[in-house]
């Protein structure tokens, strides 16, 4: 698996290089917004619409993003797995999403930077 990765990245250097070139700094700045912006936006309306509590919010954040790094730095500082409760519907409906809207929305997104 890391080679794998490795070969993709190496693969994509060549097109980070050139969009940043062309975009500059908008590149992080897109990068950072695409990042937390959905994740931050999420945990408010979780919070304030759907009267979730933080435990779910935390959870479910974090399986959304598909990051189980996340979920095993809060189940470690806390010394608890609720967590992982919230965690796995959100994974799987996560796993889903990336398979499916990806390949659409990153075509698009590298037939631009190319062309």
């Amino acid at each position: 698996m890391n080679l794998f990765i490795a070969v993709v990245g190496l693969q994509a250097g060549s097109g980070f290089v050139t969009a940043l070139k062309e975009m500059g700094w908008l590149v992080f700045v897109i990068g950072v917004l695409v990042s937390i912006l959905p994740h931050f936006l999420t945990l408010l309306f979780s919070r304030f619409v759907l009267k979730m509590n933080i435990v779910d919010n935390i959870g479910s954040l974090c399986g959304s993003g598909t990051i189980t790094a996340a979920l095993n730095a809060v189940n470690a500082e806390t010394d608890s797995s609720v967590f992982a409760l919230s965690y796995t519907p959100t994974y799987a409906l996560g796993n889903i999403f990336l398979t499916v809207m990806a390949p659409s929305s990153c075509g698009n997104l590298s037939l631009r930077v190319i062309s």
